[in-house]
């Protein structure tokens, strides 16, 4: 019974698009799977493995502001965002790491 729900799940999850015409309902729809996705990798990481680490959302975060400054400001779609996320990662992560190289140096 419990396999018979989790085919049941992936197979409504393929084919969501395609019973729902609602634009807003997909992205709706898109947006729960991505938080599931996360959860899931929260639980993976902070659960069973006992790592806690939220670097990752520093990079999440970047990307979503990049993407939104360049939808508002130019105009452009939000994945013209890409270059722009590039270019603020490589400067935030070279002053990041210039700054541990000079701490490890240091002692």
């Amino acid at each position: 019974m419990k396999r018979l729900l989790i085919l049941f799940c992936f197979v409504l999850i393929a084919v969501w698009p395609l019973l729902v015409h609602d634009v807003f309902l997909q992205r709706i729809g898109a947006l729960v799977l991505l938080a599931a996705i996360s959860a899931s990798a929260w639980n993976l990481i902070g659960g069973y493995a006992g790592q806690v680490s939220v670097g990752h959302a520093v990079y999440f975060g970047a990307g979503a502001y990049s993407a939104l400054v360049v939808y508002t400001e130019l105009g452009w779609p939000p994945i013209a965002g890409a270059p722009a996320l590039d270019c603020n990662l490589a400067r935030s992560s070279g002053g990041s790491s210039a700054s541990a190289w000079r701490t490890s140096q240091a002692s």
